[in-house]
């Protein structure tokens, strides 16, 4: 019996129905991985569309020291896509704890907000002086 890899379930559903990974491949899994520098305590933030895969790769290559939020596109109105393809991969318990799902429309509003306080209290800081 095979561990789970993100290789192995991505090499699976490309044999059996590909569309729900968006026909991605292991070897692109791993060289988008590798690009991104993704390891061990980096916090990641990336744009998921196939079924949770991308985002269960970068779980398993942190191994529970870090974070990943999966965006994708799409308002907090929007039906989210499928995503359970991460659950496959058996990720330890502290992998599947730094996991995050959101409609990046959330997060980019959440950071237009964060920046207005900044910018809120910058404005009352320098008035105080």
């Amino acid at each position: 019996m095979r561990r789970p890899t993100a290789a192995a379930v991505c090499e699976a559903y490309r044999a059996g129905s590909a569309a729900k990974t968006g026909h991605l491949r292991g070897d692109a899994l791993a060289l988008l991985l590798s690009l991104a520098n993704v390891g061990a305590h980096a916090r990641v933030l990336g744009g998921e569309q196939c079924g949770g895969l991308g985002a269960g790769g970068v779980g398993e290559r942190l191994g529970g020291h870090g974070g990943v939020v999966a965006a994708w596109p799409g308002g907090a109105a929007a039906k989210p896509p499928s995503l359970g393809v991460w659950r496959l991969l058996n990720l330890p318990p502290a992998a599947r704890a730094a996991m995050r799902f959101a409609p990046l429309s959330q997060l980019l509003e959440e950071a237009e907000q964060q920046q207005q306080q900044q910018a809120a209290e910058g404005q009352a800081a320098a008035g105080q002086a």
